[in-house]
């Protein structure tokens, strides 16, 4: 029978320590994300003051083999007068999907149930609970608590991830609505107006620092700048953006594209390239050219491009906001998970929130349910006014 043992790595130095691991790890997934990767999580680790980051790496070896980490990192929250241990994934929060690093097999199912029975082990402490935002259905978090018998666990659809399978933009562009396809060929035709334009693509290190720049400025001039969520203004999310630069340009594995007209620069997007999968993390535009609709141009150049391309299986969208939904992507779903500890805290914090969802779905959903019939009725009968003579 093969010997399991764990190690635990501390801090900074403990993740550095175990890059070889990591890496070796990596390489056995068969539905490997950008996620797992160390240079992932080395680019936002790099954000994080030394004495801020308390994480820990679990390491499992199997006959001295390394075969699963589990970065773990503590917060202690307040929550209606009540302190609670929460542990987490360590992940920067503008791209919050998390999970373990593990392969998927009859061996390794049970992981998540030996991790939670040895945790306050080495953690040295009680902890309250485990909350997984963003897990994918085909992440090995959601796949081994499938297959572990844990109690207390609660488990919420938010969402999905949109991706697209690559092959030939024909056969995709033929499953497009055929409204979809006659508003492209309009805004081409309309960009055809405007005067010369040009589709760019930067990788190589020496130039990408600069496009990224570039690539600010034009996410900050639109919508994205105006409500706050651009990356600019933030300098810790920059600061993650910067090392995604720095972590994935060496291999040519990062990726800024742009549309520009008349040598002017009005969208921007900012990609990574993994294996066979290409990410689309941020896209902006300059809404002086909205009537054009640059950003989604742009995109669709760029889908065009990595559709056709056989060196691609799938092009990933990371989310499910709805403008992607034009190009007609399948999807898998996102949940939350929250896994609960037998402490008191852990268990006073699992009946709080069994007791919240009840009340919402009892009281809050019907509610919600009969404004949106309400607010329906109001824009139907509107729209009916609109059309009396």
């Amino acid at each position: 029978m093969a010997s399991i043992s764990i190690k635990v790595f501390q801090g900074k130095e403990g993740f550095h320590k175990i890059k070889n691991d990591w890496n070796r790890i990596v390489d056995t997934l068969k539905d490997k994300h950008l996620i797992h990767l160390y240079e992932w999580y080395k680019s936002y680790i790099d954000t994080v003051d030394d004495n801020d980051f308390n994480a820990i790496f679990l390491v499992m070896y199997r006959n001295s083999e390394p075969f699963a980490i589990f970065p773990i990192e503590e917060h202690v929250k307040n929550i209606v007068g009540f302190k609670f241990r929460i542990l987490q994934v360590p992940h920067c929060n503008d791209i919050d999907m998390v999970d373990f690093i593990f392969e998927k097999k009859n061996d390794t199912e049970k992981l998540m149930e030996l991790l939670i029975d040895n945790l306050e082990k080495y953690l040295n402490h009680k902890w309250d609970c485990i909350y997984f935002p963003n897990v994918l259905e085909n992440s090995s978090i959601y796949f081994s608590l499938q297959k572990s018998p844990i109690n207390r666990v609660t488990v919420d659809k938010v969402g999905e991830c949109h991706y697209l399978q690559c092959g030939s933009y024909e056969t995709l562009s033929n499953t497009f609505s055929g409204n979809f396809r006659n508003q492209l060929k309009k805004k081409r035709n309309r960009l055809s107006r405007l005067g010369n334009f040009e589709y760019i693509s930067i990788r190589k290190k020496d130039t990408i620092k600069k496009a990224f720049d570039d690539f600010l400025e034009i996410e900050a001039s639109g919508w994205k700048g105006a409500i706050g969520t651009a990356i600019k203004p933030r300098s810790k999310i920059k600061r993650f953006y910067e090392n995604l630069i720095d972590n994935f340009s060496d291999n040519d594995k990062c990726e800024i594209n742009f549309l520009k007209i008349n040598n002017e620069i009005v969208a921007g997007s900012f990609h990574l390239l993994t294996d066979n999968t290409f990410y689309l993390l941020k896209t902006g535009y300059d809404n002086k050219y909205s009537k054009v609709s640059p950003g989604v141009l742009l995109q669709d150049s760029v889908i065009k491009k990595y559709s056709n391309d056989p060196a691609f299986k799938t092009i990933n969208m990371i989310s499910d906001y709805k403008w992607g939904i034009s190009w007609n992507p399948l999807s898998m779903d996102v949940f939350n998970i929250i896994v609960f500890n037998k402490s008191v805290s852990g268990l006073i914090y699992y009946y709080l929130i069994d007791f919240l969802a009840i009340k919402y779905r009892r009281y809050i959903k019907p509610m919600l349910s009969k404004y949106e019939k309400h607010v329906k009725r109001i824009k139907k009968n509107e729209r009916t006014m609109l059309n009396v003579d």
